[in-house]
């Protein structure tokens, strides 16, 4: 230890350390719990701890090794096993990170946190019931836990119970009136009920609060855009066809500014945000900027297709694709026209799990991770684009299915976690597949989402899809799927990228 720590005991310093730690000097905690290690290299609560700020720096990797050594030398160490499902779940090892919450509770039932960090867990795996009877038994445990108010307002906007929700944010900014993240949920929930003036007052006292928050920067400029478009809506409707008058038009010029500004604010925390990114190509369209729009959606450097090779044990194509179509449709989380998703007259398995290979889920997401290395490959670091930034070492992938049916379409949505997404074409009406049916079922690029088309519109991109068809495309590019009219299905499985920063 530093000379001045010398004659403390090793308790004084976990304290000292773990006050740098609650203080956010996670540097500084850091340095304490490692010369500790150099003295006590098995001494769990150091390793414990000093994995838990490594989760807390995004290095997950090693977050679980440490914690996990913690639990080598410590097997009762019920905060290590509930703090190493959060690391194991920012590695998309959902599984291991509930048996890990599991096995906390096991040690000691009534640990809050525990049951809390369990309801994060199977709200991944897209199980918001069950995480809602986790987070609930988190506050009956401790009732001013914010934590877990705020992540059970989350689960309950999931499953669309907007009034509840909001009930649960309060609690968690009852509990903490400094609790950026609870206010930021808020304004998400009142804008969900189209309370968009009390949704800005949230995100503006969340960055009151935390000036950093890329989240609230993107809400705030996701509601003054939605605004916006009201605006546009109202001025169609009110003006003569001779066009919008000179004052509306700058009323709308400074909206779109106040949007962009909001884009600019979150990129310069983080340059490849993608929720920012997005908002920035609405922006700029709305200031008729579109040579700026064509740099961040350059559709033909960014959209990358393949026909993906026939798996092993398959005959060809046609009998992997149904072979997909069978798992997926006997799928117990299959569920139709799901709230706050982009999927209309379909339904949807959330969090697709990579079965024991060999399956077809494992064929099809393993021929994904190839297509992705390759693309990351065709696309190094460039600090001259915001998307190039950064890209990641390395990631996981999430899943997901759909099967829509007549009339079936995604809205435009983006992939706020991923940094590259995918799609791939199981299924096709016919009609999509020869391209008879005018672009119906086909995937369109680029338009935002509540957009109202103008003469200033720049050239959105259509993909005509085929079956066994994989595209990679930016996470940030909006996208949408065309309506179709056949009475056939069309099935297909998206996935992200999820970095590992």
């Amino acid at each position: 230890m530093a000379e001045k720590q010398q004659s403390m005991t090793v308790q004084e310093a976990l304290d000292l350390g773990v006050k740098q730690h609650q203080t956010g000097h996670l540097d500084q905690a850091q340095n304490i719990y490692k010369q500790i290690l150099q003295l006590q290299p098995n001494q769990p609560v150091a390793l414990h701890l000093l994995g838990v700020s490594a989760h807390q720096k995004g290095n997950n990797v090693l977050a679980v090794d440490l914690i996990s050594k913690a639990i080598e030398f410590e097997p009762n160490y019920s905060e290590a096993h509930s703090n190493l499902s959060l690391a194991l779940s920012a590695l998309g090892k959902t599984h291991d990170a509930i048996e890990s919450c599991k096995h906390a509770l096991s040690i000691n039932p009534n640990y809050a946190e525990a049951h809390n960090n369990l309801g994060l867990a199977l709200e991944s795996l897209a199980k918001p019931v069950d995480a809602e009877k986790s987070y609930q038994k988190a506050v009956e445990l401790k009732p001013n836990y914010g934590i877990a108010h705020n992540n059970l307002g989350n689960v309950l906007q999931d499953l669309g119970r907007m009034e509840e929700a909001i009930e649960s944010y309060q609690k968690a900014i009852d509990a903490d009136p400094e609790y950026a993240d609870a206010h930021n949920n808020m304004g998400n929930a009142l804008r969900e009920i189209g309370k968009l003036d009390e949704a800005l007052k949230c995100y503006r006292k969340s960055l009151k609060i935390d000036q950093r928050s890329t989240h609230a920067h993107g809400n705030l400029g996701d509601t003054l855009k939605d605004i916006t478009y009201h605006k546009i809506h109202l001025g169609k409707t009110n003006t003569s066809s001779t066009g919008v008058d000179a004052e509306f038009s700058l009323d709308l010029q400074r909206a779109w500014e106040e949007v962009l500004t909001c884009a600019e604010k979150a990129l310069q925390i983080r340059a490849n945000d993608t929720q920012a990114l997005a908002l920035k190509t609405s922006a700029l369209i709305g200031l008729n900027r579109l040579n700026e729009w064509r740099g961040l959606c350059n559709f033909e450097r960014f959209i990358e297709t393949k026909i993906i090779d026939v798996p092993d044990g398959y005959r060809d194509l046609k009998a992997f694709n149904d072979a997909l179509f069978a798992r997926c449709a006997e799928d117990p989380n299959l569920s139709y026209e799901q709230g706050g998703k982009s999927i209309r007259k379909g339904q949807r398995i959330n969090a697709l799990q990579l079965d024991s290979s060999p399956s077809p889920v494992a064929s099809l997401l393993n021929a994904a991770n190839h297509a992705v290395h390759h693309y990351k490959s065709n696309h190094p670091e460039d600090e001259k684009h915001p998307y190039l930034a950064q890209t990641p070492a390395t990631w996981h992938l999430t899943a997901w299915g759909s099967i829509l049916e007549k009339q079936g379409h995604h809205e435009p949505h983006i992939h706020r976690s991923g940094w590259v997404s995918g799609v791939y074409y199981g299924i096709l009406p016919a009609s999509t597949k020869t391209g008879d049916d005018a672009g119906q079922g086909y995937i369109e690029f680029g338009r935002p989402s509540n957009h109202i088309q103008s003469k200033n519109d720049p050239d959105f991109h259509l993909l005509k899809p085929d079956e066994g068809l994989l595209v990679l495309f930016p996470s940030y590019f909006y996208h949408q799927t065309i309506p179709f009219e056949s009475d056939e299905i069309r099935f297909t499985i998206a996935f992200d990228v999820i970095p590992e920063f």
